[in-house]
């Protein structure tokens, strides 16, 4: 082999040493940063649960077709009474509204075909009713749609509305209702049917 072979086979060795020995970093890709946004919209909602008070001790209650019983009563004795909670659930920011109303003219349908009048119970007179605060006076149902919780009516919320004139959600409304019965109602079973309505603001 001749000087000058020799002479390039050397220099063909350092220049691959000088290949080898050159960092990694240098061959590697450049990074890319990019940020996602995961969005969902909650919708206004409210959801109405009736359930039998839990002050109510008396009565008895039916899940199945919300049936509160007041029991057996005698004519010309003391109120029947029972109560229900009407629990509201909301995320509405406004709050919401309760109303309630008594079906069929706001009388006790009778299986006999004499009904119960819709008219403020007392012993020794025939009717139902209702109250807000559980006491012993009671007023006639109403046969169109009456808010029992609303801005000017929050008295009977549990708990309390956390500032006025804002019914607080998830909160029980307890209403106690009446029956009496005089000689004039005869024997049998008498249904009233009350209709709760929640509403956003």
């Amino acid at each position: 082999m001749s000087k000058m072979s020799k002479a390039i086979a050397v220099l063909g060795v350092v220049a691959g040493l000088g290949v080898a020995a050159m960092p990694l970093s240098s061959y590697a890709a450049s990074s890319d940063i990019e940020q996602a946004q995961v969005q969902v919209k909650v919708g206004g909602s409210i959801n109405l649960t009736l359930d039998k008070a839990a002050s109510d001790t008396t009565s008895t209650w039916t899940q199945q077709g919300n049936i509160l019983n007041l029991g057996e009563i005698k004519i010309n004795g003391d109120v029947a009474t029972g109560a229900i909670d009407a629990k509201v659930e909301t995320n509405d920011v406004m709050g919401y509204t309760l109303s309630m109303r008594a079906l069929n003219e706001g009388v006790m349908k009778g299986d006999s075909g004499i009904d119960i009048p819709n008219a403020a119970p007392a012993k020794g007179t025939a009717g139902w009713g209702y109250n807000l605060d559980g006491g012993a006076t009671f007023t006639q149902m109403p046969t169109t749609d009456t808010m029992i919780v609303s801005d000017g009516n929050t008295a009977a919320i549990t708990p309390a509305p956390t500032e006025e004139g804002a019914a607080k959600a998830d909160a029980t409304t307890t209403v106690t209702f009446g029956v009496a019965a005089d000689s004039s109602i005869p024997e049998g079973t008498y249904t009233g049917t009350v209709v709760f309505t929640a509403a956003v603001k």
